[in-house]
């Protein structure tokens, strides 16, 4: 079952994308480039940058870097200080981790050999990030590091057999969390075939899965202190699970009207309380549960896709052209801030790094906006991050 985002939602420009580019920018650059193959070129990068969709972000474990990944299958990295001192958007280095979209990002394994995990259609993969880190130093004229970055961890969901022998085909994973208090070796998956699958990066074997949900996993959030995992899913539910024996302790649907799906949710640092975000219908709505009992309700004008905790606000990105911080108890949005996508599907936030305290948004365009968090107000960086797109095998 693949990612079931429709082709509205995602707000990709159609086939005719070539045909909306303003003919008097092709024709300036048709005096640009007097060579009809580097106008040609420069034209599918346009285009591509137009038509790119960025779904996942996160940054490393030191807060120096933002890692964002394209519905390409590339690798964006950039170092956050370098980009605010130079005023530039363009990744620092980048290189191609799969030929199909990426759902997903987060780090696992140890403090000395920590590892990038990379969810996706058909698999997930892990990549050391030291390598990364020591390969970005050299680089090709066709934009790829001069040595192949090589995964570390392969981790593929099992099909499941069908009638006559028939098999399922390949889950994609949607989100990856890491226990990092108890084993960060263990790493969960809310997967697309409402499984969430517990893996041991180190033998790459799956030693447990969370199954109950009825629909299509979008979340998955752990308390380690708990002992205890969320679940967010398609068919409306948010499930609490024992981590110790995979056990279903509870079941909510905090966004209350049938046909309501949940697609992220947000733990607080001591456990406390519970934020879940998603749609019914075509509204978005938010539902604010401390120790299984509802707390407070929002709506928002379009479906919800992310939410993050910035100095104490919940800031939520979905299906519309906005970034809303809303205050704790969800009863008021503070601040309103425009996106340069008009559908984000992720957002980010460093607050451990003094010097580039920075948050991030992402959606169905090949930038990044970055605002600076400011006494209750999210102040635009003045320029956004572009990402490479990969095509013919080269990076751009």
């Amino acid at each position: 079952m693949k990612k079931q985002v429709s082709q509205a939602e995602i707000g990709r420009p159609p086939p005719q994308i070539i045909a909306k580019i303003p003919l008097k920018k092709t024709w300036q650059m048709a005096l640009l480039f007097g060579d009809e193959k580097d106008w040609d070129s420069t034209l599918k990068r346009e285009v591509l940058h137009h038509n790119t969709s960025l779904f996942a972000m996160c940054y490393s474990l030191d807060h120096q870097y933002l890692i964002a990944a394209s519905d390409t299958g590339v690798i964006n990295v950039y170092h956050l200080v370098s980009c605010l001192r130079q005023q530039k958007g363009r990744p620092t280095f980048c290189f191609p981790a799969t030929t199909s979209p990426i759902y997903s990002l987060a780090f696992a394994g140890t403090a000395k050999k920590p590892i990038l995990m990379v969810g996706s259609d058909e698999e997930t993969l892990g990549y050391d990030w030291n390598e990364i880190i020591t390969a970005s130093t050299d680089w090709t004229d066709n934009g790829l590091p001069s040595t192949a970055i090589h995964a570390v961890v392969r981790l593929e969901i099992p099909q499941k057999s069908g009638r006559r022998g028939q098999t399922t085909g390949i889950a994609e994973t949607n989100a990856l969390r890491c226990d990092t208090l108890n084993n960060a070796n263990i790493v969960y998956a809310a997967a697309g075939d409402s499984v969430c699958y517990q893996w041991n990066i180190e033998t790459s074997q799956c030693v447990g899965k969370l199954v109950g949900h009825q629909k299509y996993l979008h979340d998955v959030v752990l308390l380690p202190q708990s002992n205890a995992i969320a679940t967010a899913s398609e068919d409306g539910t948010v499930k609490m699970w024992d981590s110790r024996n995979a056990s279903c302790t509870s079941t909510a649907t905090p966004l209350g009207e049938e046909g309501a799906v949940v697609r992220s949710l947000l733990i607080d640092a001591g456990e406390n309380w519970l934020v879940c975000g998603g749609s019914s219908g075509t509204k978005g709505r938010l539902a604010l549960l401390c120790g299984g009992v509802m707390a407070g309700v929002a709506a928002s004008p379009a479906p919800i896709h992310s939410l993050c905790e910035c100095d104490g606000l919940i800031v939520s990105v979905g299906a519309e052209g906005f970034l809303r911080n809303w205050s704790r108890d969800l009863t008021r949005v503070i601040t309103t801030v425009s996106t340069t996508p008009s559908i984000s599907y992720d957002v980010i936030y460093n607050g451990k790094n003094e010097s580039a305290r920075i948050l991030a948004s992402c959606g169905a365009c090949g930038d990044i906006d970055l605002f600076i968090p400011s006494d209750d107000v999210c102040t635009p960086c003045g320029f956004v991050l572009e990402v490479a797109g990969q095509y013919e095998g080269v990076i751009r």
